[in-house]
């Protein structure tokens, strides 16, 4: 208890617990896993979940929605990074396959590596974290 407060002043550890932010439910998570994956417009997203154009609108302005859309677009993203890890050998191969390729292709891998090996995206870009 604080001292000169009186008692209905001092928040009850009980009050506090209560009022824990609420959870989304099954269609936001839905709706949030949408928007972060770029499927489709906002009203076909709030089509697809069942809802109002309106009431997406509003759910976009919750915070708990944001950071949940952010968070599997970040995971997303995450992955896609980490597939093109994985295939950068193979790409690598296969590109300097296509020097000896005759024509147009051959010279497009050339300068494709050339502009690589110039711009230093061989190493940085590839770095992991």
């Amino acid at each position: 208890m604080m001292e000169g407060c009186p008692s209905y002043w001092v928040p009850d550890s009980k009050d506090e617990e209560a009022e824990e932010e609420p959870e989304l439910d099954a269609r936001q998570m839905e709706a949030a896993g949408l928007v972060a994956g770029g499927t489709g417009s906002l009203a076909e997203v709030a089509e697809a979940v069942g809802v109002d154009r309106k009431t997406l609108f509003r759910w976009r302005q919750m915070p708990l929605f944001f950071e949940e859309v952010e968070r599997l677009t970040r995971e997303s993203l995450d992955a896609a990074e980490q597939l093109m890890k994985v295939s950068a050998g193979t790409a690598a191969a296969r590109l300097v396959q296509g020097l000896s390729e005759p024509g147009i292709n051959g010279l497009r891998a050339a300068r494709e590596i050339l502009d690589r090996v110039r711009d230093g995206t061989t190493r940085r870009r590839w770095r992991t974290r």
